[in-house]
């Protein structure tokens, strides 16, 4: 049977596994750093490529180098 152990805030640090799933503050504060992280991911990836056109457009540049 598996035993569960209980780590201090840094305490993933000390397991090398993946099976280890963050408890308590640790979870808040992965998750306070990575759910931000993806929404602006996400906006740079899907909101700037559709307009990328008419910004280079505004400084008469191309997509193709000159």
């Amino acid at each position: 049977m598996l035993e569960i152990q209980k780590l201090d805030f840094w305490g993933y640090l000390k397991n090398k596994q993946i099976d280890f799933f963050p408890e308590g503050k640790l979870r808040w504060c992965l998750l306070g750093l990575i759910i931000p992280g993806a929404a602006v991911d996400q906006n740079e990836a899907l909101k700037s490529g559709p307009v990328l056109g008419d910004i280079l457009a505004d400084f008469d540049k191309s997509l193709v180098a000159d």
